[in-house]
């Protein structure tokens, strides 16, 4: 074997280094964007889980007032809506953008979509979106705005169900249909 026949081996054999290590790269690339994925879920749905922690019999009171009758909301409680809907909002945009940048999966999403269909439902959530929605991006003021033109106007009072014009049935008094 000839010094030029060594040259060529070890030519080869840092090709093949190369190669191995380009391929050791794309592997690590690839688990790092899966933990980045479920790091993002985990992120939007603690923050889901907080909100609920941090939730009072005041707050109970109001979200179930407004369930009942909407309309007959005095002004200190449209403001206690108001105070208990902007952290949903902005967790929901969270979510949105990380749906959107594909860091959380669609599986994930539809929790926050579902969400979304529910809380456009009620007319005082129309008004705090009113007041409220310059604080919000634009791509999700494009998605929530898409969310309350897609309601039904039907009277939903004493239940957080609706039906889109999609016909999906939403919330916690769906039910499947009888067969």
């Amino acid at each position: 074997m000839t010094l030029e026949d060594f040259y060529f081996l070890s030519q080869i054999a840092a090709a093949l280094g190369i190669i191995a290590s380009l391929i050791f790269v794309g592997l690590q690339v690839r688990q790092s964007n899966a933990q980045a994925k479920a790091d993002a879920a985990e992120t939007t749905h603690r923050a889901m889980i907080e909100w609920y922690y941090h939730q009072t019999s005041e707050t109970a009171a109001i979200m179930s007032k407004v369930a009942q009758a909407d309309k007959d909301l005095t002004d200190a409680e449209r403001y206690q809506y108001l105070s208990v809907t902007m952290p949903l909002l902005m967790n929901m945009q969270e979510a949105h953008a990380k749906w959107v940048d594909g860091s959380l999966d669609d599986s994930r999403w539809e929790f926050w979509d579902a969400f979304a269909s529910l809380l456009s439902l009620r007319s005082v959530a129309d008004e705090v979106w009113e007041l409220r929605k310059s604080l919000f991006t634009q791509r999700f003021r494009d998605y929530m705005q898409a969310k309350f033109d897609a309601r039904e106007p039907e009277d939903v009072s004493g239940t957080w169900q609706a039906t889109t014009k999609t016909g999906e049935l939403h919330g916690s008094q769906a039910q499947e249909p009888d067969a």
